[in-house]
């Protein structure tokens, strides 16, 4: 996540136990977050919190945009429409479905925290338009904890998409062991939960074929929510042609691009943009059909145009958008979200020409395919033709945690000061705090350095925990994995530990020599904390910094590459350093160490 969880929750708020266990979320920082979600207003007015009201907010239209993303993606995954007329509507019915199957989940009805105006009688349910504001806010956090991926995964059952009479559902479970055997793994099953009452039980199961591979299913019996998770699994880790040779169905509401149609020239230039887009070689005919205006296949009879990718599209930039300035609004000292839909409006306005901008920095004009109808591509063309390259982006490659991960790495700018057009306000408050840092102050009871904005209720509320080891007067704190033993360090016991462990044959580190300098540069860019850690990323040093939410990671031995990464880091960590360049390539910067390291470290963290 990008904001630290601790100014965003006060402590005096109880964590949402429940929905945390419902979620599969057990991070207790994160399970505070979901407490504030489960708050409304009123109630904060009567805690003398009112301050926490503008985060509420903004996890409210967070919610309602990933949700509406969420629903949008499984509609465009099924055939319930063939046309974008169809979907448009189908998503519109969906979605306050999908809202109050989410919300009866998490049991938000008797879980919710009202204030005394609005409890009502014993029994008496709160209103829908309470329920919907309180279970977007869910969303809105949980998005944050867990990721986009993990909201699709909860949001596609609730969708009711009956089948036709007299048709047969396929054994996603058959299936699945048949791929599995395949593969030379073997498919395991488990009953998480059961809700509900006897007679009306909600199931939920989750398959896995090892640690990376596993997803999660409900349903109204055991068997069904085993289905379910089958076949989810099945959609989201099986290769097309697998799929295909199962007999598991390919239910998109457009005809699934295969690359085999694509001729050898148009592959050749579709090949770095599909690459920079993250799109995989699978997923090529997405792109493909992205760049194809309704003008051309009016020419060509039989081919695809790209108006149903980019109504999905639009729906993907919403949702990029509101994510992106809903984690600078909290992550800002003034968490005001009256700007949030404005601005997001501004960016997405139709006929904007900073979409026609954005069209332009990935060279969209040159590869589209366009009917002599239109002899010159104007605004509408080229930002119809951007809005459904994300939406083959979000069907072309693995559903990403992170929603800003559809967008490639040259837009972030472009993003960020489309945003800060739309909140002129928001982008002065920034640009004061860019050209006069603000002062900060020494947290005494957990050694953090806070800005005056915050510092004192900070303080009032700051309770420390466990014992927290200093490193060269460096704040260090726990990871779930191994750390150096507790105690007091300073640099020079940190050198003189990892040169003992470079002289032990079996610390996996191979021939590579100890170099003490890497560690004392770093230490000279004054972090603000660091993690420690022998079994994740083996020898490396994460060294976090006050002004940036990027990370530095370290390690002493030569062979190792520094990594600095963006976003949320301790999610991203999970990963081996190959999985981190291809799944997180734009959040992750490999730095070698040669010539001026140093310079482009100190100029990245800027």
């Amino acid at each position: 996540m990008l904001i630290d969880v601790a100014t965003l929750v006060p402590s005096s708020l109880p964590p949402q136990e429940a929905w945390a266990r419902s979620l599969g979320v057990r991070d207790s920082a994160m399970a505070r977050l979901l407490g504030l979600a489960s708050e409304h207003v009123s109630h904060l007015h009567e805690l003398g919190i009112a301050e926490c009201a503008g985060t509420l907010k903004v996890l409210e239209l967070l919610g309602t945009s990933i949700l509406q993303l969420a629903v949008a993606h499984t509609i465009h995954l099924s055939d319930v429409a063939h046309t974008v007329a169809e979907a448009s509507a189908s998503t519109a019915v969906a979605i306050p479905s999908a809202c109050a199957r989410f919300g009866e989940h998490l049991s938000v009805a008797s879980t919710i925290r009202l204030g005394v105006s609005l409890r009502g009688t014993p029994g008496q349910q709160p209103s829908r338009r309470v329920l919907r504001m309180v279970t977007a806010q869910a969303i809105g956090a949980y998005t944050l904890c867990a990721g986009y991926a993990k909201v699709r995964e909860l949001v596609g059952p609730y969708l009711d998409q009956p089948t036709a009479a007299g048709s047969i559902q396929p054994d996603f479970k058959a299936a699945l062991i048949s791929y599995s055997q395949s593969i030379g793994r073997q498919a395991h099953y488990k009953l998480d939960a059961q809700s509900g009452p006897p007679h009306k039980s909600t199931f939920t199961a989750s398959v896995w074929t090892d640690k990376k591979h596993k997803t999660q299913g409900t349903g109204p019996s055991k068997d069904a929510a085993e289905q379910a998770a089958a076949e989810r699994y099945l959609h989201r880790f099986t290769p097309l042609a697998a799929r295909a040779r199962l007999n598991i169905p390919h239910t998109r509401p457009h005809p699934e691009p295969s690359v085999s149609t694509v001729t050898n020239t148009r592959l050749q230039q579709l090949r770095n943009p599909a690459s920079q887009l993250g799109i995989t070689q699978n997923g090529i005919g997405f792109l493909n059909t992205a760049l194809t205006h309704s003008s051309y296949p009016a020419e060509h009879p039989g081919m695809p145009d790209n108006r149903m990718l980019a109504d999905l599209g639009a729906y993907a930039l919403d949702s990029i958008a509101t994510y992106r300035l809903s984690t600078i609004i909290l992550g800002a000292s003034d968490r005001d979200a009256g700007e949030l839909r404005g601005a997001v409006a501004a960016v997405l306005a139709k006929n904007n020409p900073y979409l026609e901008r954005a069209s332009d920095i990935l060279g969209i004009k040159r590869l589209l395919l366009i009917g002599k109808a239109v002899q010159i591509p104007g605004t509408t063309v080229r930002v119809e033709a951007f809005q459904a390259v994300l939406g083959a982006v979000l069907l072309g490659r693995t559903c990403p945690a992170v929603v800003t991960d559809l967008l490639p790495k040259s837009l972030r700018q472009w993003l960020d000061d489309g945003l800060m057009r739309g909140a002129p306000a928001l982008a002065e408050k920034i640009e004061k705090t860019k050209s006069s840092p603000p002062r900060t102050i020494r947290c005494e009871k957990c050694g953090r350095n806070l800005s005056e904005d915050f510092a004192e209720r900070h303080m009032e509320r700051c309770r420390v925990q466990d014992p927290e080891e200093r490193l060269a007067g460096v704040l260090v704190r726990h990871l779930p994995f191994t750390l150096l033993a507790p105690g007091t360090w300073d640099m020079r016991q940190v050198v003189e530990y990892y040169r003992k462990a470079a002289e032990n044959r079996g610390n996996g580190w191979g021939n590579g020599e100890f170099d003490p300098s890497r560690l004392e540069k770093i230490a000279s860019l004054r972090p603000s904390q660091c993690y420690v850690g022998k079994e994740s990323w083996h020898g490396y040093i994460v060294f976090e910094f006050a002004n940036t939410d990027r990370v530095v990671l370290e390690c002493p031995i030569e062979g190792n590459a520094i990594y600095v990464l963006s976003g949320n880091w301790k999610l991203m960590i999970n990963h081996t350093k190959a999985e981190l360049r291809t799944e997180y390539g734009h959040l992750c910067m490999r730095i070698v160490h040669k010539g001026t390291w140093l310079t482009r470290i100190q100029q990245t963290l800027r």
